[in-house]
């Protein structure tokens, strides 16, 4: 029989969640974000509604293909990443990396470590959350795009006047305000 595969941030978790769950699970630990905006370009398409373009983490490859691995022998993957914006946005990477497989990927969370938790989160599994997705996104682009940059940098980047950068960012930082509110349900 299959086993299905479980993901947590960290080792320590596994172990402990592994001893709850029993042999019918393999549990992996992802050590945190598998993905994430390149490191040296903006990888913010300012043409595309500032669309962020991910890549693997630099030194997460290895355990990418390992978890990736044992997805393909697995019957379902759960991903259980801590439930805040951030965790949600591990498990959404975790999915897009995932989803060629073609196996069917639930969404678990629990707020405590304990064999209770654990069980009652996989007996009720649900979907990632877009919204903190969306929220945890526009966050990472909002400090790449205009806390990593001076306006001298993102015009030579993007091949535009100063002067059109300054207006931009303030019309872009307006927007995302509204974005990552709307999109945290505030």
């Amino acid at each position: 029989m299959a086993k299905s595969l479980v993901i947590v941030e960290s080792p320590a978790k596994a172990k402990t969640i592994n001893k709850f769950l029993g042999r019918n699970y393999v549990v992996k630990a992802s050590m945190g974000h598998v993905r994430d905006l390149p490191v040296k370009t903006l990888a913010v398409d300012v043409k595309k509604n500032f669309a962020p373009k991910f890549e693997v983490v630099r030194g997460r490859e290895k355990i990418l293909g390992e978890i990736k691995k044992a997805a393909k022998t697995s019957e379902a993957i759960y991903l259980a990443a801590d439930p805040d914006r951030e965790g949600e946005a591990i498990c959404w990477h975790l999915a897009e990396e995932l989803k060629r497989l073609r196996k069917p990927i639930h969404r678990v969370m629990f707020n405590e470590i304990t064999k209770r938790a654990v069980q009652e989160a996989f007996a009720h599994p649900g979907r990632i959350d877009p919204r903190k997705v969306d929220a945890q996104q526009a966050r990472v682009v909002e400090m790449r795009y205009f806390g990593g940059m001076t306006v001298e940098e993102t015009a030579k980047a993007l091949e535009i006047a100063p002067r059109t950068v300054k207006r931009e960012w303030a019309m872009a930082k307006a927007w995302l305000r509204v974005e990552i509110s709307s999109r945290a349900g505030r």
